[in-house]
């Protein structure tokens, strides 16, 4: 705290800084949900491919302008993240909430970039690459299942 204050005396700035972790996303090769996750280890367990880091996440809720992401489970067999607890709630008949999984921004930001939402029948898919689905279109999974995915907007925006 006293080296802070003596930066703000000589500078008249402070830098605080957040802690973040990797959001990694990964995808179900049979049923092709799609996962987002901190933890690397649930890549290639039961089916699981890691797509890799899609941006950085922040841990606590200190970050002016974020807000949670939260993870349901749903009866599908499927996740779903989303920002906006009151879309689903605590998961109603549709599953149940598992947790918070960090926090990312609610508007665009210096320094951070969007993450698009998808849907096919139930099944979700995140990317930060608009040009993967686009306004909506076919995703191929392997050699074999093609779902059509439509765009349903801008979950919020995750740190670089």
């Amino acid at each position: 705290m006293k080296k802070n204050i003596h930066e703000y005396i000589a500078n008249k700035t402070v830098n605080v800084s957040y802690n973040t972790t990797p959001l990694i996303s990964s995808y179900h090769a049979v049923s092709f949900s799609n996962m987002l996750s901190t933890a690397p280890e649930t890549a290639g367990l039961n089916g699981w491919v890691q797509r890799g880091t899609i941006g950085q996440i922040f841990t606590d809720n200190g970050m002016q302008g974020t807000v949670p992401v939260y993870r349901y489970y749903l009866n599908n067999g499927t996740f779903f993240f989303n920002t906006n607890y009151n879309e689903i709630g605590n998961g109603g008949d549709l599953g149940h909430l598992d947790y918070i999984i960090g926090y990312i921004y609610a508007q665009p930001t210096a320094g951070a970039i969007p993450i698009y939402r998808y849907n096919s029948n139930g099944k979700h898919w995140y990317t930060t690459n608009y040009n993967e689905l686009g306004a909506g279109g076919y995703k191929t999974y392997g050699a074999f299942i093609r779902a059509y995915f439509v765009y349903e907007g801008i979950m919020g925006y995750i740190k670089q």
